[in-house]
């Protein structure tokens, strides 16, 4: 099992110095720390079982779009 926390979310760093405050640097950046995150700490396609990806809220809007655009990383 493999946990992502988002950027600005949880315990993860900040964008803004007041921990309260959402923002983003918009979809294509998040999309891009998941791709990062999967090919540099998860490395699918070396001899390990299928991925699942389970997502949640803003993460399943962010986990669409990254099956979208790499159909083949996911079963």
């Amino acid at each position: 099992v493999w946990i992502m926390d988002w950027f600005g979310q949880g315990q993860s760093g900040r964008y803004l110095s007041n921990p309260h405050k959402r923002h983003s640097l918009g979809f294509a950046h998040d999309i891009q720390d998941l791709h990062e995150f999967i090919m540099g700490q998860v490395k699918p396609n070396t001899g390990s079982a299928p991925l699942y990806l389970l997502a949640h809220s803003m993460g399943g809007n962010i986990g669409l779009h990254y099956l979208y655009q790499h159909p083949d990383i996911f079963k």
